[in-house]
């Protein structure tokens, strides 16, 4: 869903459909080219643009400011969540940047976190940002498989009350049911890592950042026959996204950390992680004790299982649940100055150019 319109105004348009970024640039252009027209600042931001397929429109929020769409947004299946449309839109913005250093800026993000539109202002006219909403109104909750409603609405206007996470009819999760190994087991790769003062980064894999409490997700697909191998089956992203676990490790090197590896699955705006913490050694040999730790994102705060006795291997817990959280958090904040993939929660040998730069 994506909605538009001012409370009060007389106007409020709700436009069902898929929720990918280009067909949620391909319903908002169609909008405002029926409710609005070209003025002065949509004139003057169409003599700036170097040849493309964009399209220039006055914004319906406020008289000095215009926004920049595609033309004619395709849905494309090799790039569903449109990231390359949003590549182009932030070239933009750079130049744009670059000729009229007195004119505003912001980036319209969808909740897939791709760039679909940019917003343009005089900076003399300090006219209000507008503030995006992504609520998920799937079965399961928000940031999960269903439609996600993104809404661009001025700071200075009320959000429309049904699009509240808390007022949406569901209930709460409950608490995880957490883990804790009767006793610790030997490990002859077994590694022993003092806390010090790393932290844990993401290991690299094919993850993007979307909607809901948890950041981390990946496409879901369909199978059908490859029109190349009738014979063969092939896998298509469908458009639509759901949390993905992933694994995370200490930064202090990259190699096999074997049981400092630790495994994160979402579960509502809980996260269930899952470690071996060094319990000391037996003849020389490693010991490890499998635990699980319940990271609460909503609260931001780590419950460590009762059955974990007091002492040092209660402290290791505690000290790596403060360090997921951190992770976690950093990756929210990221995700939150409009980055549309993990690069600040990564380690150095994995973040190589920043997203967005090549073609």
């Amino acid at each position: 869903m994506s909605t538009l319109g001012a409370p009060g105004s007389g106007l409020s348009l709700i436009l069902g459909g898929p929720w990918d970024a280009p067909s949620t640039a391909r319903l908002t252009a169609v909008v405002l080219r029926e409710l609005t027209a070209a003025e002065e600042l949509a004139g003057q931001v169409a003599s700036l643009l170097p040849p493309g397929p964009w399209q220039i429109l006055s914004d319906q929020w406020h008289p000095h400011a215009a926004l920049v769409l595609p033309s004619s947004p395709r849905w494309d299946p090799e790039d569903p969540l449109g990231r390359r449309v949003s590549r182009a839109l932030r070239d933009l913005h750079q130049g744009l940047c670059a000729d009229r250093p007195d004119w505003d800026f912001q980036e319209l993000i969808s909740a897939e976190g791709s760039a679909v539109a940019l917003r343009v202002s005089p900076h003399d006219h300090a006219v209000p940002h507008l503030l995006r909403t992504a609520v998920g109104d799937g079965a399961f909750g928000p940031g999960e498989l269903g439609n996600t409603r993104t809404t661009f609405l001025p700071t200075d206007l009320p959000a429309f009350p049904c699009l509240a996470p808390a007022l949406m009819p569901r209930a709460d999760a409950a608490p995880l049911d957490l883990y804790v190994a009767p006793k610790p087991e030997r490990d002859i790769y077994g590694v022993k890592l003092e806390l010090g003062g790393w932290r844990y980064i993401l290991d690299k894999n094919p993850v993007f950042y979307g909607p809901g409490w948890y950041p981390f997700h990946k496409h879901v697909t369909r199978r059908e026959k490859d029109p190349r191998a009738p014979l063969n089956d092939r896998l298509v992203p469908t458009g639509a996204t759901v949390d993905a676990p992933v694994r995370i490790s200490p930064d202090v090197e990259n190699r096999s950390w074997r049981n400092e590896y630790v495994q994160l699955t979402p579960v509502d705006h809980y996260v269930k992680a899952r470690l071996q913490l060094y319990a000391g050694d037996e003849q020389g040999c490693p010991l490890v004790r499998a635990v699980t730790l319940q990271i609460d994102l909503r609260a931001r705060r780590v419950r460590i299982p009762d059955q974990i006795p007091p002492g040092p291997l209660r402290h290791q817990a505690a000290v790596k649940g403060e360090r997921i959280l951190g992770l976690l958090t950093a990756a929210l904040q990221e995700r939150g100055h409009g980055a549309s993939e993990p690069r600040a929660v990564l380690g150095p040998w994995d973040r190589g150019d920043p997203p967005g730069t090549d073609a």
